[in-house]
């Protein structure tokens, strides 16, 4: 009896103790194309496994499944055979309609990537979704449920009414994007149009014959997310460390993916065999369309006009860009998680507002390595753009300071470690407004002396 009940509290105590342990198995399901590269480099360079023993979950092994069509996908969500799918986001927000308040609760937790599709076809009396009959067929890769099946129905909402979105849906069909491309490429089957996501409408394009009719970006009016990285709110609440430990890793792999597309291609070509020339796939991977990123892609601003009209010649005087992290690294002394926000970005927004002069402003995130800013600045004309770095006064040569004068054209900052204080220094022929902002009292005498010598006005 006492050893039956011994065993009983062991049974119970063990119980205990588990019942807060996060599983150590993740199931990431994954499907072919390229809107799947960042899944495919985190798999190759084992990025979750490290994550998780950083996180303090010891080994935790991570199987991979090709699975063909978004339902496979979430068939196995919702049968607890994957613990993360990526999917499209209204595939993302049917599947929360049927799970909403179910322990399988569909969740998002980041975007997987911005890029579009491109409706295809090989019927050369299509230039446009209106010139589709009834004797074409679209495939997609599932009909009314796909983003591909949305930009369709809104682009026929465009032409016909939105009574008639629909217009079009008699002739779409169910195929995955391999089996689609294929069908359009032969030329000897019903399907003569594809809705298709990369690379696929590279090589379908890349065929005699086969011609674009519609991007989605045109059709939504805007770059959007392609897909978005989905689990159950159930497995994350039971595994947040594992969780994060996922997420974590899809960071550095955009990150590689931009810094080396080249590798990334062939790390793609790898795994799924494909028989494509490198060359060819590096270019589609650095395709300026696409953009692997964790963050959402929406224009908040799209179809809205400035309310008021800037000045002739306006001048936004102060402003930060920040480029790729793998290849400007943040400074030790970082004090907010900064957007990538490279100078492109930037230039949509102020040039929609009518701003035509631009002055950088070096964030502090960088500290004194100002080299995403100077790279910036080298994109655009001189007598349009000014910029304010930050320079170690304790550190900084003649030969630096020289190399900053025209065409560079900037002005400088000095910045005492011992102190907060900056002094503003212009080179010759600058114009003191462009720089006014940062103007504050207190610089060492060797600063000022250098910038002097250099042909600088210190201010």
């Amino acid at each position: 009896m006492w050893r039956t009940l011994a065993l009983a509290v062991l049974i119970v105590t063990a119980a205990a103790g588990s019942a807060g342990a996060e599983v150590n198995e993740v199931r990431m399901s994954k499907q072919f194309g390229l809107p799947y590269l960042p899944m495919i480099v985190i798999e190759a360079h084992q990025l979750i496994e490290k994550n998780a023993r950083a996180a303090g979950l010891g080994d935790v092994a991570t199987s991979w499944t090709q699975r063909a069509g978004p339902a496979a996908d979430l068939d196995a969500l919702l049968a607890g055979q994957a613990d993360f799918i990526g999917r499209g986001v209204p595939t993302l927000a049917t599947i929360w309609d049927k799970t909403v308040g179910t322990p399988q609760e569909a969740r998002a937790l980041i975007a997987m990537q911005s890029m579009p599709y491109v409706l295809v076809t090989r019927n050369p009396n299509v230039k446009t979704i209106a010139d589709f009959t009834d004797k074409d067929k679209i495939a997609l890769p599932a009909v009314k449920l796909t983003g591909h099946a949305i930009a369709l129905e809104m682009e026929a909402a465009r032409i016909w009414g939105p009574d008639h979105f629909d217009k079009l849906d008699s002739i779409t069909i169910t195929r995955s994007h391999a089996d689609a491309a294929a069908a359009v490429m032969s030329g000897q089957s019903e399907i003569n149009s594809h809705f298709a996501s990369a690379p696929f409408y590279y090589y379908e394009l890349a065929t005699p014959r086969i011609h674009q009719v519609l991007k989605s970006y045109d059709a939504l009016g805007a770059r959007h997310t392609n897909g978005v990285l989905v689990t159950s709110k159930k497995f994350h609440d039971a595994n947040p460390k594992l969780c994060g430990a996922v997420v974590a890793a899809f960071e550095p792999a955009d990150a590689f993916i931009k810094a080396h597309p080249r590798e990334a291609a062939q790390i793609y070509l790898t795994a799924t065999r494909d028989k494509n020339a490198l060359d060819a796939l590096e270019k589609m991977v650095a395709d300026p369309d696409v953009d692997y990123t964790t963050m959402t892609k929406h224009d908040p601003d799209a179809g809205l006009e400035p309310a008021f009209a800037v000045p002739p010649n306006a001048c936004d005087s102060h402003f930060h860009v920040f480029g790729p992290a793998e290849k400007y690294p943040y400074g030790s002394d970082i004090r907010y998680k900064p957007p990538y926000e490279p100078l492109e970005l930037y230039l949509k927004l102020a040039r929609r507002i009518g701003f035509v002069r631009y002055v950088f402003v070096q964030p502090s995130a960088y500290g004194f390595d100002n080299s995403c800013m100077l790279d910036s600045m080298r994109e655009l004309d001189p007598a349009i753009r000014r910029g304010i770095i930050d320079l170690n006064e304790n550190n900084t040569s003649d030969k630096e300071l020289a190399s900053l004068d025209p065409p560079a054209y900037v002005a400088f900052a000095s910045t005492s470690r011992r102190s907060a204080s900056r002094k503003l220094a212009l080179p010759p022929r600058c114009c003191p407004a462009s720089a006014g902002s940062r103007r504050s009292a207190g610089s060492s005498a060797g600063i000022s002396t250098s910038s002097r010598r250099a042909g600088w006005s210190a201010n």
